[in-house]
């Protein structure tokens, strides 16, 4: 089987999808028509097609759309056609522009919709890919809510619908976890035995929320004599951020940022050692952070605005807030609360083990 993609080379969940559908068929061949040029060496893609954004014309309001798309016309254009699928990952409408070239290198075409390019297009730009939708073949989300609100917008037929998930392949890694690892990481960061861990988001992005967040721990400072937060910036650092840790420093909180990428073990053992993780983003689709925490056994606090129903309707024990202003008091209230570590395990399982998903995917392309 011969596959092409179609996103971005240094996705975690593309790289992963592809590196588990190797695994599943060792005969498959994977290309990727990519947004970035690919910084891991060791990437399952048998070929990377890239293009050059090093013109002026790609920082260019308007014109960097019609300069994108060229690119990757040039691009499609030096690609050979008789894939088995092409699979486009986050469906932009500079695809429209390029959509005939793309058509052509496989009878079959799968979109997954991930929820953000949606929510946050404006109507130009979800009318671009209206063509898109109606003649793709297969159209995927790994979230019920979303999946039905991009259906019903463009009037398209259900049945070419499908819900299929992402692994996870920390999953497995916590399965390893010995809580020796666990204890000397907590050492490592400088987190005393009776300190509670509190991871706040899991990126930097301002779709995470944290000036309301650290706002909501800076006024209610005075409740969280034993409380250590942890943050995840993967080496960004700007303005917002700055201020924010400003912030927390002013008011003598206690705090670790982790800049540098974990290695899937590190992951895993972060995972493991967080008492509690706060989930408030603006929109999201299927947190994998949140789902990993759950499997970790965290705690976690997330907001009622975000389409986690699988997660209500499989009783996961899990807290849900209505809005960040009521974080503070939750955390108080809900500190010493122990979830169901077997349950939640055995929900997030069956969702998002690849073991549980991967052949779900395989079939996207027959």
């Amino acid at each position: 089987m011969k596959l092409l993609f179609i996103g971005n080379a240094n996705s975690f969940l593309i790289i992963s999808l592809a590196k588990q559908l190797k695994k599943f068929d060792p005969s498959i061949a994977i290309d990727i028509l990519s947004s970035e040029p690919v910084l891991d060496s060791n990437s399952p893609f048998r070929n990377v097609y890239c293009k050059k954004v090093s013109s002026s014309f790609a920082t260019m309001k308007y014109v960097k759309v019609l300069y994108f798309a060229w690119s990757y016309r040039k691009l499609l254009n030096t690609i050979s056609n008789g894939y088995d699928a092409v699979h486009i990952f986050y469906i932009s409408s500079i695809y429209r522009l390029v959509w005939k070239q793309i058509k052509s290198k496989s009878k079959r075409v799968v979109l997954t919709v991930f929820g953000s390019e949606f929510y946050r297009s404006s109507q130009v730009q979800k009318k671009m890919i209206a063509k898109l939708v109606r003649e793709s073949d297969v159209i995927t989300s790994s979230n019920d809510s979303t999946l039905k609100s991009f259906l019903t917008y463009y009037n398209a037929k259900l049945e070419k619908s499908c819900i299929v998930y992402f692994g996870l392949s920390i999953l497995d890694e916590i399965d390893l976890l010995t809580e020796k690892e666990v204890e000397s990481f907590k050492s490592a960061i400088g987190a005393q035995n009776t300190d509670k861990l509190i991871a706040l988001g899991s990126n930097a992005s301002v779709n995470q929320n944290l000036p309301e967040i650290i706002s909501q721990i800076c006024l209610n400072k005075n409740r969280f004599d034993n409380f250590f937060f942890t943050f995840q910036f993967h080496g960004v650092r700007n303005e917002m951020i700055n201020g924010l840790m400003n912030q927390l420093d002013s008011h003598q909180i206690r705090y670790k940022i982790f800049d540098d990428r974990f290695s899937d073990r590190e992951l895993a053992i972060y995972r493991k050692a967080i008492d509690v993780f706060v989930q408030l983003q603006t929109t999201d689709q299927f947190s994998g952070a949140m789902q990993e925490h759950l499997y970790a056994g965290s705690l976690v606090i997330t907001g009622k605005w975000l389409p986690y129903e699988i997660l209500d309707d499989a009783k996961t024990d899990y807290f849900r807030i209505n809005t960040i202003s009521e974080l503070g008091n939750v955390l108080v209230q809900k500190l010493d609360h122990k979830p169901d570590v077997v349950k939640n395990k055995r929900i997030i399982e069956s969702i998002s083990k690849w073991s549980s998903t991967i052949q779900d995917w395989y079939q996207l392309y027959k």
